[in-house]
């Protein structure tokens, strides 16, 4: 027995873009939100940051740099202990961000990669050019294991700017003025 072949001209893909595209629109009609009404480019967060790793006592690598992208994604460079973060943000508010962010490295004090993920999801509030928040660290082995979760890991950065860079002395503030709201 044979299966008629149907001569449609909607591919797999078509159909699986225009069932990703009505998703994004449930997400945004469900949260109030139009697609119009988000412009991340807009966002105060967008651009460069220096982040205290590991929050304000950390004591190896006490700093990384962050770029938050007008377009919603975010990338972190922290050497090459471990590595980089992709990661993607979005508005919770006016002065508010929602981070996720993945590092493929699961231990950041070895001079090589240790297989596995650290996934970081963070609520952050600007108060100028401080940003602070904390959140949780989720690390996982290649299997997909629970090798460590720390709930409220601090993230505290300042805003690099031409008159405040890492070339004129650090750019973090010790005790930054942000306080997150969710």
């Amino acid at each position: 027995m044979s299966t008629p072949r149907s001569d449609s001209t909607v591919t797999r893909r078509t159909a699986l873009g225009g069932l990703g595209a009505s998703g994004l629109g449930l997400a945004f009609a469900s949260r109030g939100v139009s697609a119009q009404d988000v412009d991340l480019a807009a966002h105060p967060v967008v651009g460069l940051w220096q982040e205290v790793a590991g929050g304000p006592d950390a004591a190896v690598m006490p700093w990384l740099f962050s770029i938050f992208h007008g377009d919603g994604t975010y990338q972190s460079w922290n050497g090459l202990d471990s590595g980089a973060a992709l990661g993607i943000w979005r508005s919770t508010g006016e002065g508010t961000v929602e981070l996720l962010c993945i590092y493929q490295d699961t231990d950041p004090t070895t001079t090589s990669e240790v297989a596995g993920t650290a996934t970081f999801r963070i609520a952050l509030a600007l108060d100028g050019d401080a940003l602070a928040g904390s959140g949780t660290l989720d690390v996982r082995a290649p299997d997909g294991s629970s090798l460590l979760e720390l709930p409220d890991f601090p993230w505290v950065a300042t805003r690099v700017t031409f008159d405040h860079n890492p070339a004129t002395g650090s750019t973090v503030s010790a005790t930054p003025e942000a306080t997150p709201t969710s």
